[in-house]
């Protein structure tokens, strides 16, 4: 099943007038180079996430066009607790690389292989480590997680594909990320881009916006609240 459209057109009109970020607005089609993508933006989420018991996703490897690729590693981390990582792709993948994640949200696992499980429940983030070189670091998916001079900044767009046929394998989500440090970044967002598609049927990919946007939020929604009752 793929991402809740509902959802994630909801997550893209509120979450924009929050976004810091002036590169957010860079489209999938720019990345891909793919002139029918265009049109299709970050959806401005930091995190995902699966219902339904027991779930598996498929990440692909796109395109990596990066200097560091050779050495660069992606994988997911839990929301929680981000310092429980599980490593999906190494140095030594290319794109066309497939991998398949299996959860258990009962026990808020996950794994490759069942002999090496991690504690990563239904919600994730996804991270790119480039901190083999100089110019490089440990990205995160939510800014909030980026530190140094990349502190708070988006350097992974995550773009909703569920209702696109343009691309191969047509996955539920796209994420693109950036791997050098600022302010030599170039914003280009091509070093890894990853597919991601549900593999069971009953499965959902579900936007999450970061902690303090949902507070954010939810705020925002109390004091609308009591503006009403006012008046």
């Amino acid at each position: 099943m793929k991402i809740n459209k509902i959802s994630i057109t909801i997550g893209v009109l509120t979450l924009a007038a929050l976004a810091t970020d002036t590169f957010a607005a860079l489209q999938l089609g720019q990345i891909l180079r793919n002139p029918a993508l265009n049109g299709i933006v970050d959806s401005g989420q930091s995190y995902v996430s699966l219902d339904e018991g027991e779930a598996s996703l498929v990440a692909s490897i796109l395109i990596e066009e990066a200097g560091f690729a050779s050495s660069n590693t992606f994988g997911i981390f839990d929301y929680s607790n981000p310092v429980v990582k599980l490593e999906l792709f190494a140095g030594g993948d290319s794109p066309g690389a497939s991998i398949t994640v299996t959860f258990d949200f009962d026990n808020n696992q996950a794994w490759i292989d069942a002999a090496n499980k991690v504690s990563i429940g239904s919600t994730f983030g996804f991270y790119l480590d480039s901190s083999a070189r100089s110019e490089g670091g440990l990205f995160y998916s939510a800014p909030a997680l980026n530190m140094g001079d990349d502190e708070g900044l988006r350097k992974a767009l995550l773009f909703d594909t569920s209702y696109i046929l343009d691309i191969t394998g047509n996955p539920d989500l796209v994420v693109a990320f950036e791997d050098l440090i600022s302010p030599i970044s170039d914003q280009d967002y091509n070093d890894m881009v990853v597919s991601i598609t549900a593999n069971n049927i009953e499965t959902n990919i579900l936007p999450v916006p970061e902690p303090a946007t949902l507070l954010i939020l939810v705020l925002g929604a109390v004091v609308l609240r009591k503006r009403r009752i006012k008046s």
